[in-house]
């Protein structure tokens, strides 16, 4: 059972941070409360499993790690009951898209953000209006890259149109949000290496499935 645990902690990993990032959106204080304590059972696996991969074989460290899985494991799918119906299919296409590193990323951005915003539909409306800028000019960077380092082969799969028209975006709401990461999203596809724009994609897509998600009011069903 521990090996079992251990191969699969990575994937443990990526199912609290994919239910970490939805509670973020959670308007229900039973559910944040018990989420706290989620958390607090998946950390204690982490330090029991590192202790023990130390080469602590002590028994009790075993049965704590045991035990502790297995009630992550029944408080995960509890949350799910309640809060994946919530979430839209592509919510979840988006961010099965996403590395472990991404999520966890995403995840900190998020709390970061409900440092300064009461809530996310708060942040929403703000970007909706401070974003128009920032898509102009990676609009501008891509549509010149596209011209001037792509191979003809490539270019024609290039929505230039779609670049050409968001440099003269004047207002933006959140269809068009998604839209625009859409196009974003097609351009990138074709460049050789995308390590320069990653910062900013990466800011444009977290956006996108923020305002996807929204804020939530959920029933617990437990």
């Amino acid at each position: 059972m521990l090996e079992k645990i251990s191969s699969n902690i990575n994937k443990i990993s990526r199912e609290v941070f994919l239910v970490d990032i939805l509670m973020g959106h959670v308007i229900n204080q039973m559910l944040k409360d018990k989420w706290t304590f989620t958390l607090k059972t998946y950390q204690n696996i982490k330090d029991n499993l590192a202790l023990y991969k130390s080469g602590n074989t002590d028994k009790v460290i075993k049965n704590y790690i045991i035990n502790d899985y297995e009630t992550l494991s029944q408080m995960i799918r509890e949350f799910k009951e309640d809060i994946y119906p919530y979430f839209s299919s592509q919510v979840f296409m988006l961010l099965d898209s996403l590395s472990n590193l991404d999520l966890q990323e995403l995840s900190e951005l998020q709390k970061n953000i409900l440092t300064q915003e009461k809530d996310f539909n708060s942040y929403i409306s703000k970007i909706l209006i401070n974003d128009i800028t920032e898509i102009i000019n990676f609009s501008n960077i891509l549509y010149n890259h596209s011209l001037t380092r792509l191979l003809e082969n490539d270019l024609k799969f290039i929505p230039l149109n779609s670049l050409k028209e968001l440099t003269d975006l004047k207002t933006l709401n959140t269809e068009q949000y998604l839209y625009i990461y859409q196009v974003f999203t097609k351009t990138l596809k074709y460049f050789k290496d995308k390590t320069e724009y990653k910062e900013s994609y990466n800011y444009f897509k977290y956006n996108t499935l923020i305002m996807m998600m929204g804020d939530k009011n959920v029933q617990s069903n437990n």
